[in-house]
């Protein structure tokens, strides 16, 4: 293999536009005091002295939905393990070692994904897994699955985050012709080498070989790629249109509008602390040392025969509600993106808003399950990688003999209160939008009648075709 070098310093032009939006991602997803105490989203107001900012991050609060968008969906997703059959695969074994242990580490594949690949994929809007065998022996090639399994030349899973990958190429198709991967260790494994320094080396899968590279561009080992493609599989989120490699992360809008909020909240809590009230002083003579400070409050004189008596000086507080409302307003905001309102109170809730809440119900419903079929898609085309590592040379999903179900009975809210809500919805815009009701009452049958039932179909073109549509009484 030719010894070749590269410069590790070149990324890619969407890595270097993205990288801080990444990392923003993920520090708002993850979001703690250390973040805040470092100053890192909460902005230093200008002319502000460095003592008050660092009083200020001391102070700060975490508000942050982020990691509960992404938490509430995996928990959904996951609240019953998907269904697999492998039994009449002929690579049942291999998949079988691959479910029960994905990554070298003892992880469940189900784990993995519950744990890693899909809060990843929110993150991000997409994530990718890797996978790689270990290394052969060297001068030996195996031929047979059986070789293979001896060797315990199994296939494991690497997740990649967007982070990690920090150039590639594409073909016109949108597959890999290469991809370059970074990947770092902190310390030494001696434990008397106390520097903690960063090793980076860059993994580069072709679809004709591997490398490995030093953190100077030495090739430093490699082999042949018996696979024909770059061992990589994608799940998206959501697929970015103007970047087809990318995705569109669900906390786009969240993490702006949440940076907006730690910084509003740090300024009411400053507008607090300065507009406690004024005392004012009375003095004596001119001779009089009259006190700076009293307590937190600013202390004012004032002539000791003046004809009115000491009186406290309070500040308008408009500024701080007017604040305090564009807090709320972000935060019903990212409610309202993340599909969310269904977890305010009942009470809460207006006529404008129970519309609106079976909307979000029916759309957070619809997303899931399409995550769920994004899932199976995913699963079918893992299962393929791990067959042809087995095997040595590519195979298809439609080789594998598998069947792969993720649940989709998400439990949103009981029927009978999607009925009520259903109702109650009906009878309040009965009679002004017949296109609103029939919509609503489409998905309410879709959540009603499972899929693959014989009514379903003929439930809805009923009633999409109805000139009448019922009032909810």
């Amino acid at each position: 293999m030719q010894n070749k070098k590269f410069n590790p310093a070149i990324r890619h032009p969407l890595y270097l536009a993205y990288e801080d939006t990444w990392a923003a991602y993920l520090d708002f997803a993850e979001l703690d005091l250390a973040d805040l105490r470092n100053g890192a989203y909460l902005q230093q107001f200008e002319s502000e002295p460095t003592a008050a900012w660092v009083n200020r991050k001391a102070r700060a609060s975490i508000y942050n939905l982020c990691p509960l968008l992404v938490s509430i969906r995996k928990n959904y997703l996951f609240a019953r393990r998907p269904t697999r059959h492998i039994e009449a695969s002929p690579f049942r074994r291999e998949l079988a070692d691959f479910y029960s242990n994905c990554d070298r580490n003892g992880t469940a594949w189900t784990d993995f994904l519950r744990e890693q690949v899909v809060p990843s994929v929110y993150i991000f809007g997409f994530s990718e897994v890797l996978f790689d065998v270990p290394s052969t022996p060297e001068g030996f090639r195996p031929q047979t699955q059986e070789q293979r399994r001896n060797l315990n030349l199994r296939p494991y899973a690497v997740l990649l985050t967007p982070l990690d990958t920090t150039d590639w190429a594409l073909d016109s198709r949108g597959h890999y012709h290469w991809i370059r991967i970074r990947e770092s260790t902190v310390g030494s494994a001696d434990p008397s080498d106390q520097q903690h320094e960063q090793t980076d080396t860059y993994l580069q899968w072709l679809t004709e070989s591997w490398e490995r590279f030093d953190d100077e561009g030495n090739l430093l080992a490699g082999d042949v790629n018996p696979l024909g493609v770059v061992p990589i599989v994608p799940l998206y989120f959501q697929r970015s249109k103007r970047y087809p490699r990318l995705g569109v992360s669900l906390l786009k809008t969240a993490v702006a509008n949440t940076e907006d909020v730690l910084n509003t909240v740090s300024l009411i809590q400053t507008d607090e602390l300065y507009n406690v009230g004024m005392l004012r002083y009375p003095r004596r003579s001119p001779k009089d040392e009259l006190p700076t400070r009293l307590g937190p409050n600013t202390v004012l004189a004032f002539d000791a025969e003046a004809k009115h008596a000491p009186d406290f000086i309070v500040g308008s507080v408009d500024h701080i509600r007017a604040k305090m409302e564009r807090v709320r307003q972000a935060i019903d905001f990212i409610l309202t993106e993340g599909k969310l309102l269904m977890g305010q109170s009942r009470a809460a809730m207006q006529i404008r808003s129970g519309v609106q809440a079976l909307v979000e119900r029916l759309e957070l419903f619809n997303e899931l399950s399409d995550m769920a079929d994004g899932l199976e898609r995913f699963e079918l085309r893992v299962a393929a990688m791990v067959a042809s590592w087995t095997k040595g040379q590519r195979v298809g999903p439609d080789e594998l003999g598998i069947g792969i179900t993720y649940h989709r009975d998400y439990a949103l809210e009981s029927l009978a209160d999607a009925a009520e809500t259903l109702s109650k919805t009906m009878r309040a815009i009965g009679g002004t939008s017949p296109a609103a009701i029939k919509a609503l009452l489409i998905g309410f049958i879709q959540r009603a009648l499972p899929q693959g039932s014989p009514y379903l179909a003929e439930a809805i073109a009923q009633v999409a075709e109805a000139s009448d549509v019922p009032s909810g009484d």
